[in-house]
């Protein structure tokens, strides 16, 4: 009976130490299981911190690009602008040289008209006094 004692606490030693051996092996792979958990939500927050930044950076390149486009458009709204009053001073330049046009116009026209009327008052007064 001894030795089936002995054999029997070989036995639980062996049976002991497969439980240690799996109980070791078991706390490796929780080990190994929690390093695994751990890298990937360190990596998972690295996406959403690359995100994050990708988005700002995006925000201000966005910012940027429409701050550029604004003042292209202020500077091009300005450079209308002086274009349309230099056209306007045209116009009125324009205007003022079609009056004085206009005005030259009808005092040729008068003068045209009294030479004629004083020009057919003469050739009939001419022609009464061959008559």
């Amino acid at each position: 009976m001894r030795y089936m004692l002995s054999g029997r606490k070989r036995m639980m030693w062996d049976i002991g130490s497969l439980s240690n051996m799996a109980i070791a092996e078991l706390k490796k792979k929780v080990s190994a299981s929690k390093n695994l958990y751990i890298s990937h939500i360190e990596a998972l927050e690295n996406v959403v911190r690359l995100h994050k930044e990708s988005a700002n950076g995006s925000l201000e390149d966005i910012a940027a690009m429409a701050s550029s486009n604004l003042k292209k458009f202020n500077d091009s709204i300005h450079h209308t602008t002086n274009i349309s009053e230099f056209i306007n001073g045209i116009f009125d330049k324009l205007m003022e040289e079609s009056k004085e046009l206009g005005a030259h116009a009808n005092k040729v026209d008068e003068i045209q008209t009294k030479s004629i009327n004083e020009f057919q008052k003469a050739y009939e007064e001419q022609s009464i006094s061959k008559a």
